[in-house]
């Protein structure tokens, strides 16, 4: 039971100023805790996690959060991006 990240997720989120990753990492720590948050179904069990302006793909497995990348709105529904994204959780 654990927030698990992808590799490119945290190089994603290293990038983002202190206060956008931090509220990225209490939303994310919130969804783990009690379930709820802004979520929208996108694919084959991938979901984008609202946090302001970005969008947190992730995947959810026995109580387990994976999160496999951080975009800003204006990129996050882009298909190609979506598709590698899910890619990137499905196949681990």
């Amino acid at each position: 039971m654990s927030i698990l990240y992808h590799p490119a997720a945290v190089r994603e989120l290293e990038k983002l100023s202190r206060e956008v990753r931090a509220r990225i990492i209490q939303a994310l720590e919130e969804l783990h805790e009690t379930g709820r948050g802004d979520l929208r179904h996108i694919r084959r069990g991938v979901w984008s996690l609202r946090v302001g302006d970005y969008r947190v793909y992730l995947k959810r497995t026995d109580g387990d959060v994976l999160v496999g990348g951080v975009d800003h709105r204006k990129y996050a529904y882009v298909p190609e991006r979506v598709r590698a994204l899910g890619k990137r959780l499905i196949e681990g």
